[in-house]
């Protein structure tokens, strides 16, 4: 700032004259050289911010506007994971690549606000060149370093950008073919499903059949049952009567003898009469006792074959039980 002013003082030139770069720029070409053509270091300083500050000036609009041409008309345009042409599809490289997607922009965008506010303060400074410029030299080195992080910065995140979008395609096929060899693995095994469920169909339906097979012929046998034991019921109440006629006529065989035995009439005709009546009852008792034997053996014969019946129903039943419960381990 010091040389600055000497510059002024030694130039005769006032500070409004010097308030754009460009006219203090001018009378420092001027006054470069000393006394014999020499150097001189001060000026040669204040020559070198000037010349700094016009190259910067003159590349950051043009690196700012290349950039965000190339952010904005070709990574915002290009690079993307086009998820919505996947129709609801979903793959593991199409949301990491989106998830990048929005990491690298939110940065950018970031930079690209970090860029803006430093040029804006930078720019801030540069009117009147002298003395507010001069007078914060080492702010405006340290704007210009700002921007240029931010502008290294963008470039690094759209080159990043680049790299993702160029590994991308490659990522999304190898998904695509191995997503491709699960389907078919999973189509494979839902064949095998299908095949197996038609098995087990088939069995069921077997089994089904099976135990309606069983459930009707133990039907039948009820059936059968109920008709032995109302044959049964009949054959016992018929032995229950024959006994009670034999009851009877052994009742009256002994009536009719005790008369033969107490008589007091000698009357030849009634004797004939009591023994003719005694041998009929006696006839009567035989074939009654004939008849018992009979109905007795009917009886027997009738109970045994129904307690056959009984068993063969209780069969039956574990049967019908045992087919049920392989339908349902069929069923699990």
């Amino acid at each position: 700032m010091a040389a600055a002013t000497e510059l002024l003082r030694e130039s005769g030139s006032s500070e409004a004259e010097c308030a754009s770069r460009t006219d203090f720029h001018a009378i420092l070409l001027g006054k470069k050289k000393g006394a014999g053509g020499k150097k001189r270091p001060e000026l040669e300083t204040l020559n070198l911010v000037c010349e700094r500050a016009d190259h910067f000036e003159m590349i950051l609009p043009q690196i700012k506007t290349r950039l965000s041409d190339c952010y904005e008309k070709i990574v915002l345009t290009y690079f993307r994971s086009f998820a919505e042409e996947l129709n609801g599809m979903e793959f593991v490289a199409v949301d990491e690549y989106d998830r990048k997607i929005i990491a690298r922009k939110s940065s950018i965008e970031s930079l690209f606000k970090n860029l803006n506010e430093s040029q804006r303060e930078y720019d801030s400074l540069k009117e009147p060149f002298f003395p507010n410029y001069l007078s914060a030299v080492d702010k405006a080195t340290a704007l210009m370093e700002q921007c240029l992080t931010s502008i290294d910065g963008i470039s690094e995140e759209m080159k990043k950008w680049a790299h993702d979008d160029k590994t991308y395609p490659k990522k999304l096929w190898d998904e695509t073919i191995a997503v491709n060899a699960e389907r078919a693995k999973s189509t494979e095994t839902i064949k095998k499903l299908q095949r197996k469920r038609n098995e087990m169909e088939l069995c069921l339906i077997r089994q089904e059949n099976q135990r309606n097979k069983v459930t009707q012929k133990q039907e039948e046998v009820k059936r059968q049952k109920l008709k032995r034991d109302n044959t049964l019921g009949r054959f016992r109440q018929n032995l229950a009567e024959t006994k009670t006629e034999r009851d009877k006529t052994l009742e009256e065989l002994e009536s009719t003898e005790k008369k033969i035995t107490g008589r007091k009439s000698n009357s030849p005709k009634y004797f004939e009469t009591l023994c003719a009546r005694v041998d009929k009852l006696k006839v009567e008792v035989a074939q009654t006792v004939t008849v018992l034997e009979q109905q007795e053996c009917e009886v027997s014969k009738t109970e045994k074959i129904s307690v056959e019946l009984s068993r063969n129903i209780e069969e039956l039943e574990k049967e019908i039980q045992a087919q049920s419960s392989q339908v349902g381990v069929v069923c699990q």
